[in-house]
């Protein structure tokens, strides 16, 4: 297998021979997570799909966005002056993140 990854396209080439090759084209996508009143706002591309209040919340929503480990992630500057959106502490946030990301690994997704 080859692999080539530009500007959010994935391309996995598998040769079969002189004469075979089987191609992939997958488009990865802009997820963009923000802190907002005591919970994390969820961005794909363009558009706002959800808020979530919790990690279990959190799984939910990426898993019903069909969200991939090939996709790109970014974090608002919001979830780390966390306190200044509701949270607790200014960890509570970047917490709340990675739970989530460790429930979608613990279950295969990611």
């Amino acid at each position: 297998f080859d692999k080539l990854e530009h500007c959010g396209i994935v391309i996995t080439i598998e040769r079969r021979g002189a004469d075979h090759i089987q191609g992939v084209i997958q488009m990865s996508r802009f997820i963009f997570l923000t802190a907002t009143n005591n919970g994390i706002a969820v961005q794909i591309e363009d558009t706002w799909v959800g808020k979530s209040n919790n990690s279990t919340e959190l799984v939910d929503l990426l898993i019903k966005q069909e969200v991939k480990p090939e996709d790109r992630f970014a974090t608002s500057s919001t979830v780390d002056f966390a306190t200044e959106h509701g949270f607790p502490t200014d960890a509570a946030a970047r917490v709340l993140i990675e739970e989530a990301f460790t429930t979608l690994h613990q279950k295969g997704l990611f």
